[in-house]
């Protein structure tokens, strides 16, 4: 399946190398057909494993613990891949609803303890798509390339998935499983129940004519919803449905004014409102038969846009203090959308920055020491959902406020960050000079027969010159390797090992001398410390030399490296999949300073932290929190075990709203056009 894929971008690459306009451009091409010819093999191999963990889930019932990890890490947060992930998705889907349908069906049949969803299909086309994303992600190309590869991949799904799911279709049907289903049986049948859909009467008009009419989804509880038993079809009764005229804004503004004071006055449960079923009851179940109207199918649009919004905030997690404020907008922001359509198009609408700066206060509410921002954010939303809305003016007034004094703590915050991050790489630049100079001293001393006195001097003053010089001029400096020099040779001596080149210690006492001068003041201190070597020398030359050479053999070994073991259980371990683990160590490395991370561990309050720097000798990952001050340091393969095992999961940092409208918009799209294609 990959392989004409390949070839084709291979092809695509090889013709811009021609077309190119410099040669910066073309050394731009020929790295990504380098890339691609070194990685291709890899990726398939990965794209296998991903579509067999797909299966093996199905059947084991296992939890994919990539699908909420992995992709964040390699960055399909980027809003064009997104949107065209999703769109791939979409289309394919509606290009074979039919069979894709009748493989859910026999699958359940198949296994129906796996209650399988088009979620855990291993067929649907989102699962597919997301095993090529994953497959491909190490190649290090940019968005445009990538958005090709996207391009090129969906041609080639539609042909072979189609084909793929016929075939498996046929297989169930041979072996007995469903084989007389259609369209027609399959829409009361338990596996095809969406979520939060409620019974309503059917319409007498024909079959073809309501298949050209404009779709619309009715909403209810979740939990009534999974109640709904199986349907038989004739034991419904046809009743003919009244239509009403549709309300015009001015009245809907003031049934919306009417519920937001029903709200301020009875305060609902903590959760996003469903404002669309709630309006059109209130609509069509007027007492005045006259005063009964339906909502235009672009403001019913819209409301379903806010409240697919809203229940994204809500899923989000927000500390429940900011949580509680940010859904009194709710009903405000509906009418804001209702009268104002660039509040959805615009994101410098001063409403949504108003909404986005509360948003990004509250996720560190709880982090947060300024008493005033909090009195001032909670004075904003008691202002803006006790009044109605009339002058955008109001927003763009009061998200300038909150935006000046949001930047006045974020400032703060970068500052102090700033400086955490200096102290901690000089900690990270000394504990590694420390841990060097040890290793370089125990790798000249092990196994040799050193003279105390010359042990000791090696290991304290010795030790504190090397270190020195090691943090001042670098590991790497001629002065460093100067010194080791005059060390072997010390070393040499002390243990009556004398080499052809070592020379004698009074030629050694000079640079010695030297050197001790940057850690010693006194003369008098530095000549009574070389009167001792030299007699301890001369005493190791002669017991060497008769042969009698009895001092303790010199014996340190250090601890070695932190690996995975010192990070997973051993049930972990044995149930370790190593092509999972090895792929977010991989992701762990190429991390960038401002990623979010929010921690979970066992018995600890949840943390959200941000990546603010990779400390260049340890390779460890230095953690903040939104006020600037450390949170914690982790090795990368700490951080690889707690993405493993769930405990750390990255956090889309951009603006909550945004992201809530992006996944509203790609909602809607997507129960409009599974509408249409059932």
């Amino acid at each position: 399946m990959l392989d004409k894929l390949f070839d084709n971008l291979d092809e695509t690459l090889f013709n811009a190398v021609n077309s190119a306009s410099d040669q910066k451009e073309q050394n731009y091409y020929f790295s990504c057909m380098e890339e691609l010819r070194t990685k291709r093999n890899h990726s398939h191999t990965r794209f296998r494993h991903y579509l067999t963990q797909n299966f093996r889930a199905l059947v084991k019932s296992e939890k994919q613990l990539w699908k909420s990890s992995i992709i964040d890490l390699y960055g399909i947060q980027d809003f064009e891949i997104e949107v065209s992930i999703n769109n791939i998705v979409t289309r394919t889907r509606c290009a074979i609803p039919g069979p894709l349908l009748y493989l859910l069906t026999r699958l359940n049949a198949l296994l129906p303890e796996a209650r399988v969803i088009s979620s855990s299909n291993p067929f649907d086309p989102k699962q597919i798509v997301t095993a090529f994303i994953l497959a491909v992600a190490p190649l290090k190309f940019d968005t445009s390339l990538r958005l090709q590869l996207l391009n090129n991949f969906e041609k080639v799904l539609l042909e072979t998935l189609q084909t793929q799911v016929e075939l498996a279709n046929a297989l169930l049907i041979q072996k007995n499983y469903c084989p007389d289903i259609d369209s027609e049986s399959l829409r009361h049948t338990r596996f095809t129940v969406p979520e939060q859909v409620i019974l309503s009467s059917e319409s007498s008009t024909p079959e073809p004519s309501r298949k050209k009419s404009e779709p619309s989804l009715e909403f209810t509880n979740k939990d009534t919803a999974s109640q709904i038993p199986a349907i038989d079809k004739t034991a419904v009764h046809t009743t003919v449905q009244t239509t009403y005229p549709s309300i015009s804004k001015s009245k809907l503004f003031h049934l919306i004014d009417f519920m937001q004071r029903c709200q301020l006055r009875y305060p609902l449960s903590l959760s996003a409102l469903q404002v669309q079923p709630l309006i059109e009851h209130l609509l069509t179940n007027s007492i005045v038969r006259y005063e009964r109207h339906t909502l235009s199918n672009n403001d019913k649009n819209i409301i379903r846009l806010m409240d697919n919004a809203f229940r994204f905030v809500y899923s989000q997690e927000l500390p429940q203090p900011m949580l509680l404020l940010v859904l009194k907008l709710q009903l405000p922001l509906l009418k804001v959308a209702l009268c104002d359509t660039r509040f959805l198009t615009n994101r410098n609408h001063p409403a949504r920055q108003l909404l986005n700066a509360l948003t990004t206060t509250g996720i560190n509410w709880e982090q947060t020491n300024s008493n005033m921002l909090h009195n001032g954010i909670h004075f904003i939303v008691e202002r803006l959902s006790s009044e109605l809305y009339g002058d955008p003016r109001l927003f763009q007034q009061l998200a300038t406020s909150l935006i000046n004094a949001l930047a006045t703590q974020t400032d703060k915050a970068n500052k102090l960050e700033v400086r955490v991050i200096e102290s901690e790489q000089g900690k990270d630049k000394t504990e590694h000079a420390r841990l060097l100079v040890n290793q370089l001293l125990a790798d000249r001393l092990q196994g040799k027969k050193i003279h105390p006195q010359c042990k000791t001097f090696l290991l304290e003053t010795w030790y504190k010159i090397l270190f020195q010089q090691v943090l001042k001029y670098g590991e790497n400096s001629e002065k460093v390797k100067n010194t080791l020099l005059i060390t072997q040779h010390f070393i040499h001596l002390s243990s009556g090992m004398m080499a052809n080149n070592t020379p004698i210690f009074s030629q050694l006492i000079d640079p010695i001398r030297e050197r001790l001068y940057d850690i010693h003041t006194g003369q008098k201190q530095i000549d009574q410390q070389l009167i001792q070597l030299q007699t301890a020398i001369q005493q190791t030359a002669t017991e060497a030399s008769q042969g009698t050479l009895a001092f303790p053999i010199f014996d340190q070994t250090y601890q070695e490296p932190t690996t995975i073991v010192d990070f997973l259980s051993q049930k972990d371990l044995e149930n370790l999949d190593t092509v999972l683990f090895s792929d977010l160590l991989k992701q762990v490395e190429q991390l960038t300073p401002g990623t979010w991370f929010q921690f979970t561990c066992p018995g600890q309050p949840k943390q959200l932290c941000k990546l603010a720097s990779q400390l260049p000798f340890s390779n460890s990952l230095l953690f903040t929190h939104a006020n600037g001050q450390k949170a914690k340091t982790v090795s990368l393969e700490q951080l690889a075990s707690q993405l493993y095992r769930t405990e750390a999961t990255p956090v889309h940092n951009a603006p909550l709203l945004d992201r809530a409208l992006r996944y509203a918009t790609n909602q809607l799209r997507s129960e409009m056009a599974t509408q249409i294609a059932y």
